[in-house]
């Protein structure tokens, strides 16, 4: 069913950036960044953000245009691993 395939979804995603080298940290890395550079390549400068949590909020919303940031507020954290998911989820959202 559909919970199956979101479970799929970070594997998957994470198999087409590394050739289907998926058990090896080390390819995981290596195409995880050649995949980052890529984007970067073909992405507009000023369309794209490369975004770092730890920078909060503030360049989000320039970026995204939000008129009501919320300065105050603390910018959740996510471990690494956490992060990978989310961002592997919105790739395919995006893709």
């Amino acid at each position: 069913g559909s919970l199956q395939q979101a479970m799929a979804l970070p594997r998957d995603f994470l198999s087409y950036l590394s050739g289907g080298r998926v058990d090896d940290p080390s390819d995981l890395a290596d195409a995880y960044e050649k995949h980052n550079e890529a984007v970067k390549k073909m992405v507009p400068a000023r369309q794209l953000l490369v975004f770092d949590p730890n920078q909060g909020w503030e360049l989000l919303c320039i970026f995204l245009e939000v008129a009501s940031c919320p300065l105050g507020t603390p910018y959740p954290g996510m471990t690494d691993r956490q992060m990978m998911m989310v961002m592997s989820k919105v790739a395919v959202v995006i893709t």
